[in-house]
């Protein structure tokens, strides 16, 4: 399957929830309570920058998946978010990213259902598979 079959699923899944008031919030809010580490970061950050980072990293992978933007570029996005006051990304935490953004889009797409849920997944599976995320557990600590 060609990297921009892989994500169009999710892409216009996306499109849609961005639409909907609360999304990103919803998201940020669910991954606070998975990921109780990064509970002080999200409070502290929602409403201000917080969820145009969430917004920029699940983008960013889409884009990597999708062939648009080099994996490299995509690390370095990663490490920009971190390095900025954002929660980061870690190879420990993409699983629980990754479960907590399908969560928050079967909840805000309205379109939501098995087809849209694989195309999420094929994403994620990806994403995981060939992003290279940073190994160091501080990198998921609120750039602090």
């Amino acid at each position: 399957m060609p990297p921009t079959e892989r994500v169009a699923d999710a892409t216009a899944s996306l499109q849609r929830c961005l639409k909907a008031p609360g999304f990103l919030e919803h998201f940020l809010d669910l991954l606070a309570l998975r990921a109780p580490h990064l509970r002080e970061c999200i409070a502290v950050q929602t409403g201000g920058s917080q969820p145009f980072m969430a917004r920029r990293c699940i983008t960013t992978v889409l884009l990597a998946v999708g062939g648009a933007v080099p994996l490299e570029e995509a690390r370095r996005k990663f490490a920009e978010c971190r390095s900025s006051g954002g929660i980061g990304m870690t190879a420990e935490l993409f699983p629980v990213w990754g479960a907590t953004l399908v969560d928050a889009v079967r909840r805000y797409d309205p379109e939501f259902g098995p087809e849209v849920e694989a195309g999420w997944q094929r994403v994620l599976d990806a994403a995981g598979r060939d992003v290279v995320l940073c190994g160091d557990p501080a990198c998921g600590s609120c750039g602090a």
